[in-house]
């Protein structure tokens, strides 16, 4: 259950919890990823609520019926950054126990095709923050460090749970054509980068599958084209920027 936390409002409420657990899923999207934004462009609660909208207003998020790794990878990356900057003891507990079933949550999605090319770009967003908030992590005692492995822990014990659970059902779907025996090597979806441009159709219009065909309103390589800009006119190099680059 704490793979899937959502399914606690199932225990609670009966059956109006699916309602709450559906509708949970883009509330918390939101949530997380305005959180998210607002770390990634230094407080502006303007550029953080757009990108918030952005997120879970996007094609890819409606489309596929609401992504849950989107918002546990987020809420993961969240829960971290406040982690390392709160210094109020009690508030750690609560952020090392949502590092600890975010990230299981991430991992227990087991869908390698998204959770593992997603954790490239989640990786680079935490060694930014690593190297931007060294000074604070330097000066952890050990009680940050000890609430921190705790929460690492608690969140391999429910991966590995869920793993022992669901073991059989693993083993019997590895067996069959699809998914078990299904091989990708990716590739043919370069087109995918400017989908952007009729996401906002797919209700009116037949794209044949609009899950597929459903990406984030990014407008590239305009980002892309004002980074490498900024970043060859700045005399000081900005940190995020480069990595992300």
């Amino acid at each position: 259950s704490l793979a899937n936390p959502l399914s606690f409002f199932i225990f609670i409420f009966g059956i109006p919890g699916f309602g709450a657990c559906w509708y949970g899923m883009l509330l918390l999207c939101f949530m997380v990823s305005f959180e998210m934004c607002l770390i990634l462009c230094k407080r502006k609660k303007l550029f953080a609520l757009a990108g918030a909208f952005l997120i879970t207003f996007s094609a890819f998020f409606q489309w596929w019926s609401y992504v849950s790794w989107i918002v546990y990878g987020q809420a993961l990356l969240v829960c971290c950054y406040y982690f390392i900057t709160t210094n109020i003891l009690w508030k750690k507990t609560l952020l090392a126990l949502g590092i600890g079933v975010s990230g299981a949550a991430y991992i227990c999605t087991l869908y390698p095709a998204w959770i593992v090319p997603a954790g490239y770009l989640f990786i680079v967003l935490f060694i930014w923050m690593v190297i931007d908030k060294w000074k604070t992590i330097k000066s952890f005692k050990w009680k940050e460090w000890t609430l921190f492995a705790s929460g690492v822990i608690f969140g391999l014990t429910i991966v590995f749970a869920y793993l022992q659970a669901n073991y059989e059902y693993m083993n019997a779907i590895m067996q069959t054509v699809y998914p078990g025996t299904r091989l990708s090597q990716g590739g043919m979806s370069l087109p995918l980068i400017f989908n952007y441009f009729q996401t906002p159709l797919y209700p009116y219009v037949n794209v044949g599958n609009p899950c597929e065909a459903g990406t984030f309103i990014s407008l590239y390589p305009v980002a892309t084209l004002m980074g490498i800009y900024y970043w060859f006119r700045s005399k000081k190099k900005d940190l995020l920027l480069t990595l992300l680059l």
